[in-house]
């Protein structure tokens, strides 16, 4: 992470006004969890051009990861009114609904989810989202649903087989489920995809 830092600031010190730059260097900071410095560089985007999308989500994403869910969901508001590009809108809408899953605001949350389904119906982080509110709301039967969607759209997302998992042991006998973990722990690693299809 060291010397990827080096060369992205450098061209960043080159070039303060690219906002790829801008960008990319706010979103290395984000990924190395140097948060405050990541928002300050948003900043920085937002004043050469506040017209841009990226820098809201990016923000948005930021203090969702600091758990400042409230802030996220404002700055996610604001990416959504700069967004021109329909699948760049179905992602934005998903990164507001799991902010707002975590305040419980669950009927705000799924409102999202369907606008962005009204879109992109094809979209497995969208079945996950859903899932995980139904899940929230106590209707397993409904959140499996969703899951095995997200399955059926991407079958190697591993959230969704997680998912999938927990709503299932929900159901089951704690006893049978820790026996199936460590059976599964033990097959795995001589194990392929199609073996759990």
């Amino acid at each position: 992470a060291v010397k990827a830092y080096k060369y992205i600031s450098k061209a960043y010190i080159l070039d303060s006004t690219n906002l790829k730059y801008i960008n990319t260097m706010g979103e290395f900071l984000a990924i190395v969890q140097e948060y405050d410095e990541a928002l300050l560089v948003m900043n920085r985007s937002i004043k050469v051009d506040s017209n841009q999308w990226t820098p809201y989500n990016a923000k948005g994403n930021i203090y969702k990861s600091k758990k400042q869910y409230g802030q996220a969901i404002n700055q996610f508001d604001l990416a959504l009114k700069r967004v021109t590009v329909d699948s760049i809108k179905v992602g934005v809408l998903i990164n507001r609904s799991t902010s707002k899953i975590k305040l419980r605001k669950f009927e705000s949350a799924l409102e999202d989810l369907k606008l962005a389904y009204s879109i992109d119906s094809s979209n497995s982080p969208l079945f996950l989202g859903l899932g995980n509110v139904y899940s929230d709301l106590g209707k397993s039967d409904t959140a499996k649903l969703y899951y095995d969607k997200s399955l059926e759209v991407n079958p190697r997302s591993s959230r969704a087989w997680l998912n999938v998992g927990f709503q299932l042991q929900s159901k089951e006998n704690r006893h049978f489920w820790v026996v199936k973990t460590i059976n599964f722990e033990s097959n795995v690693a001589n194990s392929t995809l199609d073996d759990f299809i």
